[in-house]
């Protein structure tokens, strides 16, 4: 039983590892410009367009694991970062770290997430065909490991950085990128997304006509499309402010459902009117 779970330890292994490093590195970043130039506001410029490129590259991160493979896509893409992470102590130590280089490198580590994490993801089917569970269930574990790496991230990363220092803190996301393509690298399964994609005979359609494809299955998709936005909602990052001049609304809100954009608190009910001002005192604090 334990040789069938191998698959999926792998897999969550080198999941984890990938989200503590990632974690790890969007903590150091804007610490080390905050040691090199002393701005908050760059450091929040430099973080608000590092995120950019993952949003732009993401839609090509399926068409990257079609074509080239899921295990090949997983292991490329943790190495490359291992390499844009140790990049800020190398050039550090060789020529200086200025914001704008700083800049610059940040945005070429954010270029190589989205096809990673994709091809992790799409790992999935073969891991749980290979192990004998349920993916629906291998899923949730998935995306519960790769939170974790996210929470646990940060307080190692600031662990790392009190007691070596910010640069050899990059190091230390290194190791754990290399770590997470050395647990893809030993995965031991098939590759049934290509065998099916085969089947389908969708080895003759073109990058850009599969990527036109999958846009025109999610514009069709009548119950994906108004979910869209009510997922960025969820996932952005609250933000917000009550109106001094209009203290019956709140502009904006991430936080809590019943606080939408420009709409008067929902006083109604009592469980609105007592949710909702806890939810704008916790924007306002902040």
């Amino acid at each position: 039983m334990s040789g069938r779970l191998n698959p999926i330890l792998l897999l969550q292994a080198a999941n984890l590892c990938s989200g503590l490093g990632n974690a790890m590195v969007t903590l150091a970043i804007p610490w080390l410009i905050l040691e090199r130039t002393d701005s908050a506001a760059f450091a929040g410029l430099v973080l608000a367009i590092s995120s950019l490129p993952p949003l732009l590259l993401a839609p090509f991160g399926g068409w990257l694991v079609d074509h080239i493979g899921r295990r090949a896509v997983s292991v490329g893409s943790d190495i490359l970062s291992a390499l844009s992470v140790t990049a800020f102590p190398i050039v550090a130590w060789l020529f200086g770290l200025s914001g704008p280089v700083i800049l610059l490198l940040a945005l070429l580590g954010a270029l190589f997430d989205p096809a990673g994490y994709t091809a992790r993801k799409a790992l999935l089917t073969d891991a749980a065909r290979a192990a004998g569970v349920d993916q629906q269930q291998l899923n949730g574990v998935h995306d519960g490991v790769f939170s974790i790496g996210w929470v646990a991230g940060p307080a190692l990363g600031a662990w790392l950085i009190a007691a070596f220092g910010v640069l050899n803190t990059f190091w230390a996301a290194a190791a754990l990128f290399l770590v997470s393509a050395l647990c893809i690298a030993l995965l031991r399964i098939g590759d049934l997304g290509q065998a099916a994609r085969e089947d389908r005979g969708d080895a003759a359609l073109s990058g850009r006509a599969s990527v036109v494809r999958g846009f025109v299955v999610l514009w069709e998709d009548r119950v994906a499309i108004p979910m869209c936005p009510e997922l960025r909602a969820v996932a952005a990052p609250p933000r917000g402010y009550v109106d001094p001049h209009s203290p019956g609304r709140c502009r904006f809100s991430t936080i809590d459902r019943s606080c939408r954009p420009e709409l008067p608190w929902p006083s109604s009910t009592p469980r609105s009117s007592r949710r909702t001002p806890s939810a704008c005192s916790a924007i306002t604090s902040s």
